[in-house]
């Protein structure tokens, strides 16, 4: 069960049954720094934006790159969160191009086979040249 979760039941605990927060928290095996732990979500905007913009002058750049420019800029930015903004972005570069998925989308249609007569699968074919002999291996073999 996820610490919010636990965080809930442990406030109806406290609301129906009149416990206080160190019973309740107690019952429901949750720790009271985490029962008063406040998550506060991350104000990356100016970075966000900041790596978007480099993006999109440098295209090819990948998620090292770019930090290695913010740092250059002064931005104190950690490279494992300049590389979660380029992820959560959709900035970071494929690896490799797809080149089947590409070949298949320009193929064009094959023209159907004309099926011969019956009298042409019946004649023999022409003789076939006879095999070249085999070169001679440069080690002997055992």
């Amino acid at each position: 069960m996820k610490p919010a979760r636990k965080r809930e039941l442990a406030n109806f605990l406290i609301g129906a049954y009149r416990v206080s927060i160190r019973r309740a928290t107690a019952v429901m095996q949750l720790r009271q720094a985490t029962y008063f732990y406040r998550p506060r979500p991350r104000d990356d905007r100016a970075e966000r934006q900041r790596i978007r913009e480099i993006a999109a002058t440098r295209i090819r750049y990948g998620a090292r790159r770019i930090h290695v420019l913010l740092r250059r800029e002064g931005w104190l930015i950690n490279h494992k969160k300049t590389y979660r903004i380029d992820c959560e972005e959709g900035l970071n570069l494929r690896r490799k191009r797809p080149r089947r998925r590409v070949a298949a989308a320009r193929r064009q249609e094959r023209p159907a086979l004309k099926t011969a007569p019956a009298t042409a699968a019946a004649t023999p074919l022409p003789p076939s040249a006879p095999p070249a002999a085999a070169t001679p291996l440069p080690f002997p073999r055992r």
